[in-house]
C-alpha cells in the first residue's frame, strides 16, 4: 500500500488560508489587529488552533468574549450564554464572508447583511439625505463620534461603541481604495449611487492620539449648480467667461477651506463646456465628474505625474485646463508653465480673499512680474446662510436698522438657516498691482490700489443682502469679519 504523501507547506499553506482569512475578518470586524491576536497567543490569553505553517484558527466565542472585555461598560465580560448565542449570530454574518473588493461605484443603501456594511451604508445616507457636504468619524475615549456638517455648520449624527472603530473605518478606506493595515496620513475617493443621484466622496484619514478620525467631503455630481445659482452676477460671470474664452492665462477661484471653491470652478466649466471646446482636467484626486469634460487623474506612485502627463497632453491641443488645488510650490510652478505655452489655466488655492491670495502666491516663490503677464483675474467667495424663508421676521439690530432673522421652524430644523449661497469678489490683475507687489507693499496698499481697479470687496455686497432680507445681520458681521 502507498504510503500517504506528506502535503507540503505551500499546499498546508493553501489549505489554511480559508480558516486564517475568517479569523483575520473576525479580529477586524471587532477592531482587534492581526498583530494583537498573534501577541495574545503566543501569550497564552487566548487559545487558537493551527492549522499551517504560520496560519491560526480562532474560535468565534473566545473573540467575542474578549471583544466584551476591550468594551469594558458596554457589555459584560463574561458573557451570558444567550447574548453570546445573540452577539455569535451576528458576528458570524461579517465574518462568513470576506470584504468585497472595493468597487470605483457603490450603492449607498446596498442591501449587504454584514453589520459593518449595514451601518457604513447608513451613515452615508443618513449624511446624503440631510444635505450634508461633510461626514467625519473621530475616535473618543468610549466612543465614536459620528458627525456631518449642514450648511457649514457641525452637528451630531449618532455616537457608536469604539470597539467597532476599526471595522468601520477600514470598511470606508476600503472602498476608497486605500491601505487599512497602516496608520498613517492617507486620503483617497470613492463614488456613490443613491437613488438618481451620482456622488463621488473624498476621503482623508488621520491617525490621532486616541484612534483615528476619517473625514468625508461629499460632491454631487447630478446636480452641479450653475455660477448664477451660485450667486455670481451675470455680468461678472461674463466677463470671467470671456476672459477665458479668447485670453490665456491663469484664473484663480480662491477661499477658505470648505468656503466651495472648488464647486465654483467646476459650475464654471459646466458653464463653458460647448461641442466647440475642449475642456481638461488635471487632478490628484476626484471632485465631480462632469459629462464633456476629459478628466484624468495621476497618482505619483505610478510615476503618473502632470511633468510626465503633459507632454501628451499638449499634443491634443485643449483650449482649457484645471489643474486643481495650487498647494505646492511644485503645483504653481506647472500651472504657470502651461499658462505661459498659451493655454487658459483654471485653478483652485486656498486663501480668505482675493488680496491674500497675491501674497500666497508671491510666498509659493512666483516672482510679480511673472504674476502680472500671468495671472488674469482672481475670484474669491465665502458661503453665507440664507435666512429659512419660512420663518423670516423682520427685527430691529443694534445700529437702530430694520433687518430679517429666522426665528426657527421644522423647514429648518429650528436653525432659522436653510441653505447657503456664495458672496463674490473679483480682483483683476494689472501692471499697477504688479508694480506694486514688486515693491513689497503691504497689504492694504495692495487693496486700495485693487479697489481703485473695480474690485468689490465681501462687505458691499454682504450689506446689501442684509438690506434685501436674504442674510440676518448676525451672519453678516460673521462673515465679514470672522
Amino acid at each position: 500500500m502507498a504510503e500517504e504523501k506528506e502535503p507540503s507547506p505551500a499546499e498546508e499553506e493553501k489549505k489554511s488560508e480559508a480558516q486564517w482569512l475568517t479569523a483575520q475578518a473576525a479580529a477586524s470586524f471587532l477592531g482587534i489587529t492581526v498583530g494583537r491576536l498573534d501577541h495574545l497567543r503566543r501569550n497564552g490569553q487566548i487559545a487558537a488552533k493551527k492549522v499551517g505553517w504560520f496560519s491560526y484558527q480562532y474560535d468565534v466565542n473566545v473573540l467575542m468574549a474578549y471583544a466584551n472585555r476591550l468594551a469594558g461598560g458596554h457589555q459584560s465580560s463574561e458573557p451570558t450564554a444567550e447574548s453570546t448565542s445573540q452577539s455569535t449570530s451576528t458576528l458570524q454574518e461579517a465574518v462568513t464572508q470576506m470584504p468585497t473588493p472595493a468597487r470605483k461605484e457603490v450603492y449607498a443603501d446596498d442591501a449587504d447583511k454584514r453589520p459593518i456594511v449595514r451601518m457604513a451604508n447608513a451613515i452615508l445616507v443618513s449624511g446624503i439625505e440631510a444635505g450634508a457636504s461633510d461626514i467625519s468619524l473621530e475616535s473618543d475615549r468610549t466612543h465614536v463620534r459620528v458627525r456631518i456638517r449642514v450648511d457649514g455648520t457641525l452637528q451630531e449624527l449618532l455616537a457608536i461603541p469604539n470597539y467597532v472603530e476599526t471595522a468601520l473605518i477600514n470598511r470606508y478606506l476600503v472602498m476608497a481604495e486605500l491601505n487599512p493595515s497602516t496608520r498613517r496620513p492617507q486620503q483617497g475617493v470613492f463614488s456613490v449611487l443613491h437613488g438618481e443621484t451620482h456622488l463621488n466622496l473624498r476621503v482623508s484619514y488621520l491617525p490621532i492620539l486616541r484612534g483615528s478620525k476619517l473625514a468625508m467631503r461629499l460632491y454631487d455630481c447630478t446636480n452641479l449648480p450653475s455660477v448664477w445659482d451660485l450667486g455670481m452676477s451675470e455680468d461678472i460671470g461674463s466677463e470671467i467667461g470671456s476672459v477665458a474664452t479668447y485670453e490665456n492665462g491663469l484664473i484663480l477661484f480662491v477661499g477658505s477651506p470648505g468656503e466651495g471653491a472648488t464647486t465654483t470652478a467646476f459650475a464654471f466649466l459646466k458653464g463653458l463646456n460647448t461641442p466647440e471646446r475642449y475642456l481638461c482636467t488635471l487632478e490628484e484626486q476626484m471632485s465631480y465628474s462632469v459629462e464633456g469634460l476629459s478628466q484624468i487623474y495621476w497618482k505619483p506612485q505610478n510615476n503618473l505625474t502632470p511633468q510626465t502627463i503633459l507632454p501628451t497632453l499638449l499634443r491634443q491641443d485643449p483650449d482649457i485646463l484645471f489643474v486643481g488645488d495650487i498647494d505646492t510650490a511644485e503645483n504653481l510652478e506647472f500651472a504657470l508653465q502651461v499658462a505661459e505655452q498659451g493655454i487658459t489655466v483654471i485653478a483652485t488655492l486656498h486663501a480668505p480673499d482675493s488680496v491674500h491670495a497675491l501674497f500666497r502666491l508671491m510666498r509659493l516663490g512666483v516672482s510679480s512680474e511673472r504674476l502680472q503677464s500671468v495671472l488674469r483675474c482672481i475670484c474669491a467667495q465665502r458661503l453665507v446662510r440664507k435666512i429659512c424663508p419660512n420663518c423670516k421676521t423682520a427685527v430691529t439690530v443694534e445700529t437702530g436698522e430694520i433687518t430679517y432673522k429666522g426665528v426657527g421652524c421644522a423647514t429648518c430644523q429650528n436653525r432659522g438657516y436653510k441653505g447657503r449661497t456664495a458672496v463674490f469678489e473679483i480682483l483683476w490683475m494689472n501692471r499697477v498691482i504688479g508694480e506694486a507687489l514688486s515693491l513689497s507693499s503691504s497689504y492694504l496698499t495692495i487693496q486700495e490700489i485693487a479697489l481703485a481697479n473695480r474690485l468689490r470687496p465681501f462687505q458691499t455686497t454682504i450689506r446689501e443682502m442684509i438690506g434685501e432680507g436674504t442674510i440676518a445681520y448676525e451672519e453678516g458681521i460673521a462673515v465679514s469679519y470672522g
